[in-house]
């Protein structure tokens, strides 16, 4: 496809209010796939020069398993390895007010990687597409055909070593360049000012085709040196060993998808890293209260509890300020919501021991909140980071109401609470107003869809379309928070009123959160901003702020859609091959970008996105009015393709509010066994019930079904779930039957 034919292709879809091309992927015959997703855009693998590393790429954030306080940004076009944190950081005006990182200090370095006078993978055109070792695990691959011709195998990864993260880089020849027998290899380290500290070269030849190297993460007489192979390989395999076992200390997934597979251990090893911090390396360096929740809870979700317990302890006190300056409810919503999480994941009360004097303390002054405003609710606070104008914001007040109801039976289960029933009304009180403000806001449309403004008894219009302003932008944002609450429980037809304005209205493109609102007005479609930042210069996508959305389509039962958000989120919401995403990333195209580019990567709160999908497509806590377990949904959103013959989903070790939880699903000509295996169950689910799903692929029906080797019992036509004994085990045997 010619670049001017390329440009008009994005541009309609980018007009359409319509998810045009998540549409069709619903429209094949077994739903979406990622290959045909991701052909229809390029691939997202820029930052932006100006604002993080000289060549434009992105980079991968390594550190040791064991120690998470220095890091090493090991650019993926191979060309470049920086300590700790960009030398650009904070140069652009736009950048935000925040001080370099403390760790570091003066004596950061930058090592540029050099085939004589070329920097490695400085000709994209010659560079394969980066690689990560392992399924996932933090080791850099890269394959480059330098000007002469000659191909290079290159693998960096770091450790700690001798008290210091270290960079290892072995490059090797591959195949010579015609007339080509020998090689200079050269690392070039400078001071973060760019000025030569010192040059570190090898040549390399037919007869030694490879070199190995140790790269210093601070500055030193000679920070780069040589290295045997022999040790090379050895340091590889413990940092494989170590990140291994680390994962495997928590949940361990492996779907029929092997990529699938494998963006989710990276982004895990991503968000251990990074933590509750936005980002590593860049001035999003820091903590947005609400994004950290969010990336530290698919933590939790997936079972690194440990790590997890502690980011919510330090998040416990922490704020951005007090209303309405600040989203004070929303805020202190989001840490009842994770402490009330914590506890009904794992059983310790001890995170709701710690804190339940300050969690008490919400509760009443959300109470005294409600009594003094003249409409019942809680107060006016501001809207958005960017926008600060002080609203009944919708979200805040939904949030807000969802963790007091959470953390109420929380405290209550674990004998911390004395007077629930007290707190319980009031909690119940305030959604029974929200409801209401829901009643007199809301509308429905010509359409048949259900519109509800964020600003509650405001003047916010019905957006047409939520690209078409600023405020539009930002409801497609923040919406999500307050619908993923349940305040519109799916028996609501309301909930998919919402569903279907957000399809029909411009909410998604593949099923991901469209964004072009950063600029006011925002940017014109068929255009860019020349001075605009990565990941913003375009109009395009938002994935940090897509999280909540997937929540909900999974409380409403949108199982399709959550297949094409999975799918649509690894084909063009990361870095294909290092799985690495920024806050917002670019759709439109961009003159002189051969690729799309985004904001500020790495995002942990992005990576949240894909690693709450994929366990929601795995499994699903239903809750009651009072926030307790009464469902857990097994295998609920799954792509139909993971159950054709011969496939197998292995699921161990995952925590879930009804206890943890093992599956192993694998499907044979005729039939699929299903094993279901649960620890004892977490207190306040003792009565939850056990659904499986049967999302089998196209042209397949389930007839029967047998438990533990009993009798078969018939399925009428078209029954895609079965509801299993409260057994701690139950092994299914599901006859099918394909046309």
């Amino acid at each position: 496809m010619t670049d001017d034919a390329y440009r008009t292709r994005v541009d309609a879809v980018l007009r359409a209010r319509d998810d045009v091309w998540g549409e069709e992927e619903l429209d094949q015959p077994g739903g979406p796939t990622i290959a045909s997703l991701r052909a229809r855009l390029r691939p997202s693998v820029l930052g932006d020069p100006d604002y993080l590393v000289e060549s434009g790429f992105h980079y991968v954030v390594f550190a040791d398993p064991d120690d998470n306080s220095s890091y090493a940004l090991h650019v993926a076009d191979g060309g470049q390895i920086i300590s700790e944190y960009t030398p650009l950081w904070g140069a652009p005006e736009w950048a935000l007010p925040f001080d370099r990182p403390t760790r570091g200090g003066a004596d950061v370095v930058q090592h540029d990687v050099l085939i004589g006078e070329e920097r490695f993978g400085s000709a994209l055109t010659r560079l394969d597409e980066p690689q990560l070792a392992d399924a996932g695990l933090p080791v850099l691959r890269n394959v480059y055909r330098d000007q002469a011709g000659t191909v290079w195998e290159r693998e960096s990864f770091a450790r700690r070593e001798d008290g210091m993260l270290r960079s290892r880089l072995l490059l090797r020849v591959r195949t010579w360049g015609e007339g080509v027998t020998a090689a200079h290899v050269l690392i070039r380290s400078r001071d973060f000012a760019g000025a030569a500290v010192a040059d570190h070269s090898v040549e390399v030849s037919a007869a030694a085709p490879a070199v190995a190297m140790v790269l210093d993460n601070r500055l030193s007489p000679q920070p780069a040196r040589s290295a045997t192979l022999a040790d090379h390989d050895r340091a590889r395999a413990d940092v494989i060993r170590r990140w291994d076992d680390v994962l495997a200390s928590g949940a361990r997934i492996a779907v029929p998808d092997a990529e699938v597979t494998a963006a989710a251990r990276n982004l895990i090893v991503q968000n251990l890293i990074l933590r509750e911090r936005y980002s590593v390396g860049n001035p999003y360096e820091t903590v947005f209260m609400m994004e950290a929740h969010l990336a530290v809870l698919a933590l939790l979700r997936h079972g690194h509890a440990a790590v997890a317990r502690d980011a919510l302890d330090r998040l416990a006190t922490q704020t951005n300020g007090p209303a309405p300056e600040w989203y004070e409810s929303w805020e202190r919503g989001a840490k009842l919501e994770a402490g009330a999480l914590y506890f009904r994941l794992t059983g310790d009360p001890s995170l709701l021991e710690r804190h339940a004097a300050l969690y008490i303390a919400y509760f009443d002054d959300f109470i005294a909140q409600m009594a003094s405003d003249p409409r019942g609710l809680l107060h006016p606070e501001r809207y958005a980071w960017d926008i600060p104008e002080p609203v009944y914001g919708l979200h805040s007040q939904a949030c807000a109401w969802r963790g007091m109801r959470d953390m109420v039976s929380a405290l209550e289960d674990a004998g911390l609470l004395e007077d629930a029933e007290r707190y319980r009304s009031h909690a119940d009180l305030l959604l029974e107003r929200l409801r209401t403000a829901i009643d007199e806001c809301g509308s429905w449309l010509d359409d048949g869809t259900y519109f509800v403004p964020v600003c509650l008894y405001g003047d916010e219009p019905v957006h047409g379309s939520l690209t078409e302003s600023r405020r539009a932008n930002y409801w497609n944002l923040v919406a999500p928070f307050a619908f993923a609450t349940g305040i519109l429980p799916p028996s609501d037809p309301r909930a998919e009123g919402v569903i279907q304005y957000m399809r029909r209205h411009g909410a998604w493109l593949m099923g991901l959160t469209r964004y072009n609102g950063l600029y006011d007005p925002p940017t014109e479609i068929g255009t860019h901003r020349a001075d605009g930042t990565g990941g913003y210069k375009s109009p395009g996508i938002d994935n940090a702020f897509g999280v909540r959305t997937v929540h909900f389509l999974a409380d409403n039962e949108a199982a399709d859609r959550l297949v094409l958000t999975l799918y649509a989120k690894l084909a063009h919401g990361m870095t294909p091959g290092t799985f690495v995403d920024g806050e917002a990333t670019t759709v439109g195209v961009v003159p002189g970008e051969p690729y799309r580019s985004s904001w500020y990567p790495p995002n942990g709160t992005s990576n949240a996105g894909f690693l709450d999908n994929l366990r929601l497509a795995l499994v699903r806590e239903e809750l009651d009015a009072s926030g307790r377990p009464i469902f857990l949904h097994i295998l609920p959103a799954t792509p139909r393709a993971w159950l054709e013959p011969g496939n197998r989903i292995s699921v161990q070790d995952l925590p879930t509010q009804v206890g943890a939880l093992g599956v192993e699903a694998e499907s044979r000509e005729g039939s699929v066994e299903v094993v279901v295996e649960l620890a004892e169950r977490t207190q306040g689910a003792q009565g939850a019930r056990i659904r499986l799903h049967l999302r089998l692929p196209s042209g397949t029906r389930a007839t029967s079904f047998a438990v533990d080797g009993g009798l078969g019992t018939p399925l009428p036509d078209g029954a895609t779930w079965i509801d299993l004994p409260l057994a701690r085990r139950a092994h299914v045997r599901v006859t099918t039957w394909s046309t």
